[in-house]
């Protein structure tokens, strides 16, 4: 029951959005990666690698707040953006955090996560508009 309601909320905040006139921050890349901060760490090699193919484009990278302030340190030309994952995974919470998202635009999306969470991670995919969106097929 408790999918279902956040389903629910999330089809009604993806509503909003289509109808809302706020403007967007754009980037050419945004990266989702919500997992625990030893996750970002064997990661972070990978995303070095992207930001060598993609230099000179604006990037933001939206992690789990326990790690990005490691992640802005590391990775200076990077925006980063934290969200809270237990707000992500209460009904009562989940709005603040996915307000946050919908301001976003992109021309790519990338979502390197091979065990996937709707609520954690493929909702906020689903929020932001990009013209091309990549993920694993993962597990979920």
């Amino acid at each position: 029951m408790e999918k279902i309601t956040i389903l629910l909320l999330d089809f009604c905040h993806f509503l909003w959005w289509a109808v809302s006139k706020k403007k967007k921050d754009s980037y050419d890349l945004v990266i989702i990666r919500t997992d625990a901060i030893g996750d970002f760490v064997l990661w972070s090699s990978a995303l070095e690698e992207i930001l060598r193919h993609n230099i000179n484009k604006k990037i933001l990278l939206i992690g789990n707040d326990q790690w990005t302030s490691l992640a802005a340190i590391l990775f200076p030309q990077v925006s980063v953006m934290g969200v809270n994952y237990k707000k992500l995974n209460s009904i009562s919470n989940r709005y603040e955090e996915l307000v946050k998202i919908v301001s976003i635009d992109a021309q790519e999306l990338y979502y390197p996560v091979y065990s996937r969470a709707y609520t954690t991670g493929d909702s906020l995919a689903l929020l932001i508009q990009a013209k091309t969106k990549i993920a694993f097929d993962g597990d979920l």
